[in-house]
């Protein structure tokens, strides 16, 4: 079901009013690996006790992240970070379509353990792009190839984690200009091995998500 995300099931068992009833289950169980888009058109602000507000199906730390024109907004000061999906995640692709709107970092965010560790790759300044990964709450870059990416723009961001080697890339959503070079790397300097997915920005920068996709790998 594109754009739809089931997070649990039950059994509801209705009776006349009046009669008695007994109802026995012996068992319930589902399996397949997450493979689900969010179509960000179709999400909702969540309006907890004032003044607290979330986009539907996400979590945020820092930034200000809200949905305008039938995307996900985020923008911030010093750093900013919304995550969705399941903390359990081991082996999967993903692919975001992320413009940025101002500012020079604008990351996709996958393998999150939370805002002290994931790998990231995305929008460097100097018209480069880069692999990283965040440890302690500070980010190194892993590898980079230079990409004269534009602000306005949309792109697709995509991302791959099998074990410990990750990989990305990205191209014009419009199918105009030239991919980025594949990025891999191998991390053996002990690897994030699950995580969530999400969207972050840096230095002042704002960016928008329009759509994210995620399959299991294998």
């Amino acid at each position: 079901m594109h754009g739809e995300l089931l997070d649990e099931a039950g059994v509801c068992f209705l009776t006349g009013e009046g009669n008695v009833f007994s109802g026995f289950l012996d068992d319930l169980y589902w399996d397949r690996e997450p493979e689900y888009g969010i179509d960000f058109s179709r999400e909702r602000l969540e309006v907890w006790p004032d003044p607290h507000r979330e986009v539907s199906q996400f979590t945020r730390w820092k930034g200000m992240m809200y949905l305008g024109n039938g995307q996900l907004q985020l923008s911030c000061s010093d750093e900013g970070e919304g995550y969705t999906g399941d903390w359990s995640w081991t082996d999967y692709e993903a692919e975001f379509a992320m413009t940025v709107h101002a500012g020079r970092y604008a990351l996709a965010l996958f393998r999150v353990q939370g805002a002290q560790r994931c790998y990231a790759f995305g929008f460097l300044p100097g018209g480069e792009a880069a692999l990283l990964k965040k440890e302690e709450g500070k980010y190194r870059i892993l590898c980079r190839t230079e990409y004269a990416w534009e602000q306005g723009k949309e792109y697709l961001v995509q991302i791959r984690a099998e074990g410990g080697r990750i990989g990305a890339g990205l191209k014009r959503a419009d199918g105009t200009g030239t991919g980025s070079p594949l990025l891999e790397a191998v991390d053996g300097d002990m690897p994030w091995m699950h995580g969530m997915i999400g969207v972050g920005v840096r230095e002042g920068s704002h960016c928008s998500c329009r759509e994210i996709r995620v399959k299991k790998l294998g």
